[in-house]
């Protein structure tokens, strides 16, 4: 049975084979922001990492966000 996290790190593997960056989207919570870390994903957003803000801000890697 595929799972969510087999779907991520498909994503991920196809996205590196093109050179393009994969970005978690809706992280909400500590466990959602471990399991795209385990699948290898580098980048995400949501509302645990920040509010929605009228600015463009560039994301972060999540190696800058504590636990």
């Amino acid at each position: 049975m595929t799972t969510k996290r087999d779907i991520v790190k498909a994503i991920r593997d196809v996205s590196a084979g093109f050179g393009a960056t994969v970005i978690a989207e809706g992280i909400e919570t500590m466990e959602e922001l471990h399991a795209v870390r385990q699948c290898g994903v580098e980048f995400g957003q949501g509302y645990l990492l920040g509010r929605p803000t009228p600015s463009c801000v560039a994301p972060h890697p999540f190696q800058h966000v504590t636990s």
